[in-house]
């Protein structure tokens, strides 16, 4: 990260590092006319229509694998949606406040502050969660 050039507090907070290479994929989604960054369904839609007629276009989106980088904070639901996170996979390979991954020791399912998570994320339109690496209550 220093290589990066990237500021010192995306080294300790994995939410300061995800909003960081947000900021980042969007600059380049700003820079580049080719780049269309997906944050919706509607979004998809129109990129789908465009690229028929412009094949140079590609697309990308904001998602992150392992809701951690939330640091046990469900304000961030909404800091993530403002930075435009587009899709979510809360958990993967360990447990983390979320819940209980099947690959985690844990054997739980979700926790308290995941069901608020789920919950203030469909509030916010964010439909698109995998919950695959989900411990099956």
């Amino acid at each position: 990260m220093i290589a990066q050039a990237r500021c010192t507090s995306t080294r300790t907070g994995l939410l300061t590092r995800g909003r960081d290479l947000s900021r980042r994929l969007h600059a380049s989604g700003n820079h580049n006319r080719d780049l269309k960054i997906m944050r919706s369904a509607a979004d998809l839609r129109k990129y789908i229509v465009d690229r028929r007629s412009h094949f140079a276009q590609t697309a990308d989106l904001l998602w992150v694998e392992g809701l951690h980088l939330m640091e046990g904070d469900t304000a961030a639901v909404d800091r993530w949606y403002a930075a435009g996170l587009a899709m979510a996979a809360p958990l993967h390979f360990f447990d983390n406040e979320f819940g209980g991954s099947v690959h985690g020791g844990g054997e739980r399912g979700p926790t308290p502050f995941g069901k608020t998570v789920l919950a203030k994320a469909e509030r916010r339109g964010m439909r698109a969660l995998l919950l695959a690496n989900l411990y099956p209550e």
